[in-house]
């Protein structure tokens, strides 16, 4: 357990950070407007990138999804507590 030193990212995942990062403004701005179509879409992305420790570390999607796990639409919802505890798992394999 280092200090809060920013992971290194190569040059591919650097490419999938800026990818997530903005499909996490697009989640965000889709659940503002209770869009849910929308968001599913964005979490579908999100669920599809090879998923990292760095990668959450960086682009603090974490705390995008997790809000949408508790959200009024149930696919959405379904969804976002997948892919939470998908990560949960890579958390814990480590």
């Amino acid at each position: 357990g280092g200090g809060g030193e920013p992971p290194v990212l190569s040059e591919a995942d650097q490419a999938r950070a800026a990818r997530i990062v903005k499909l996490g403004k697009e989640i965000e701005r889709a659940k503002e407007e209770k869009e849910w179509g929308l968001v599913f879409e964005g979490l579908r992305g999100v669920e599809q990138e090879q998923m990292t420790l760095a990668l959450l570390s960086a682009t603090s999607i974490g705390r995008v999804v997790n809000k949408l796990k508790k959200v009024e639409d149930a696919a959405v919802a379904e969804l976002g507590r997948k892919i939470v505890k998908e990560w949960k798992a890579l958390v814990e394999d480590k």
